[in-house]
């Protein structure tokens, strides 16, 4: 079940959290038989009410299952188009991505052994190989070496599912999320975020050094796409999605937590929104 040629961009209304947007037509997703839903705690839905749980509006359960919250996607989700779907939920916060190949590596024997029809796996991977070392957000060598590593992981994460699952009948649709900025390209953010990973951008040594910074993220992002090209993998470009919408945005416009490191329930149906529609042939 190949996925349609990409259809013509959607206006800037579609883009947004309008829930009165016409919802995106749906193609090779009324295959799907079993969802895989890898990486951190973007992933696992924090900072979303309810998380990935039954009833949560973590962008993966979103996916899943739409929450009454967005009308407009009503039928616009998995039990809706592919009745029975197998949601397997391996997301982990804090995790880099060795350990979320890990994760996968250690969970293969709980998966089904095959598949009914097509695998859909969503990856988030990178955030905590990049912001987890001050050294590695400001030393473009370090970076360098930590993009690698992300783009070997993601690549073995892939090869392990399509080994797997993916022959004559199944497909196996894979998409891998890249690393957003918080500072919206600024490099820098307002001084009342100064919890969790806004602490570490408000650090004087970190804002001397933020464009490093930036291009750093850059090296990191360019790796993960590139690595999409190679494996054959879809990019949600989590990163230019949430441009303008995170802490340098009005409230009534941010899409981030006061962490900076976590979508809240409007930035969660967004990545939703991007990844949905990039599934179903539509570019957001």
């Amino acid at each position: 079940a190949a996925p349609p040629p990409a259809a013509a961009p959607p206006d800037d209304a579609d883009a947004t959290d309008d829930d009165d947007a016409t919802p995106p037509p749906v193609h090779a997703l009324t295959d799907v038989a079993l969802y895989i839903n890898l990486g951190d705690s973007v992933a696992a839905g924090y900072d979303a009410t309810g998380n990935n749980g039954v009833g949560g509006r973590g962008y993966a359960r979103l996916i899943v299952s739409n929450h009454a919250d967005y009308p407009a996607y009503a039928p616009e989700h998995l039990e809706a188009v592919a009745p029975g779907v197998d949601f397997r939920d391996l997301s982990d916060g804090g995790t880099t991505s060795d350990e979320i190949l890990e994760i996968l590596e250690d969970s293969l024997n709980g998966l089904p052994a095959s598949a009914t029809g097509d695998v859909l796996v969503t990856i988030s991977a990178g955030g905590n190989d990049f912001n987890d070392s001050i050294w590695t957000m400001v030393t473009p060598a370090l970076t360098e070496a930590a993009a690698a590593n992300v783009a070997s992981n993601l690549a073995e994460m892939t090869t392990l599912l399509r080994d797997r699952y993916e022959d004559a009948d199944s497909e196996v649709l894979v998409v891998f999320l890249d690393i957003q900025d918080p500072t919206d390209g600024t490099a820098t953010i307002p001084a009342e975020f100064d919890e969790g990973f806004c602490e570490a951008i408000q650090n004087p040594a970190v804002a001397v050094v933020g464009e490093i910074v930036l291009a750093n993220l850059g090296i990191m992002n360019t790796a993960i796409a590139d690595q999409a090209t190679a494996s054959g993998a879809l990019l949600a470009g989590y990163h230019d999605h949430f441009m303008g919408h995170g802490m340098t945005a009005a409230p009534a416009d941010r899409w981030m937590s006061d962490d900076c490191a976590h979508p809240m329930d409007v930035g969660h149906h967004q990545l939703r929104v991007l990844i949905w529609e990039l599934l179903s042939g539509e570019a957001p």
